[in-house]
């Protein structure tokens, strides 16, 4: 059988997943903006639940996905306009889900009545060989303190890809351990820092 073996798919640089629960449609306009940009984006949908696991590495009502593929390859090649396109994306997906209410149906005791942290909305940086690091959100987290922590979330993201990180930087968010290869953290508006988070917190009763 002779032809030209067809060029393997190359990876999504950004992935955005939906819960079942919202409109299929209901992130498109997003997805378009970034795949005008020249970023390849693919989309998915999360299962409504019920959930069995700790609160913080259940699945968000919607999660932006930034994949190694993005910061190593393209955006090493291509200009700046792109990086600010995914900055407002990020930005834009928090100011819509932030005006929806999401009960999460899991595991008695291993979700709060009264979360710190949203489960609405969350952005995971991919490290590679299924390590990445998530970027939750606090209830109470308003619009100019969001803002200031996408970017800080995005620029700590390219800064570890281009290996410009110092331990001060990367210290505060090595406090708790990876669970499942994931690295929780927040923005702390007092530093101004990306911070790590405990997921267990919640469930200890913790503040």
């Amino acid at each position: 059988m002779s032809g030209t073996p067809e060029a393997p798919l190359e990876a999504p640089e950004i992935v955005m997943v939906t819960s079942e629960s919202l409109p299929a449609d209901f992130v498109q306009d997003q997805a378009d903006a970034l795949e005008q940009a020249g970023i390849r984006i693919a989309t998915g949908r999360s299962p409504r639940g019920p959930f069995a696991g700790l609160e913080l590495l259940l699945p968000s009502a919607v999660m932006l996905i930034v994949g190694t593929a993005y910061f190593t390859g393209f955006a090493q090649k291509a200009g700046e306009h792109h990086y600010e396109v995914l900055r407002t994306v990020a930005k834009a997906l928090w100011m819509r889900m932030s005006k929806v209410r999401v009960t999460m149906i899991g595991t008695p005791g291993k979700v709060s009545d009264n979360p710190r942290f949203s489960l609405s909305y969350s952005i995971t940086g991919g490290l590679g060989q299924g390590a990445a690091f998530k970027l939750v959100f606090r209830t109470d987290l308003e619009e100019a303190e969001m803002a200031e922590g996408v970017d800080a979330f995005l620029d700590f993201l390219k800064d570890l890809h281009r290996g410009e990180l110092d331990e001060e930087r990367i210290a505060p968010l090595l406090t708790y351990r990876p669970i499942g290869g994931t690295i929780l953290v927040t923005f702390d508006g007092a530093t101004g820092r990306i911070v790590g988070v405990d997921p267990l917190a919640d469930q200890r009763g913790e503040d």
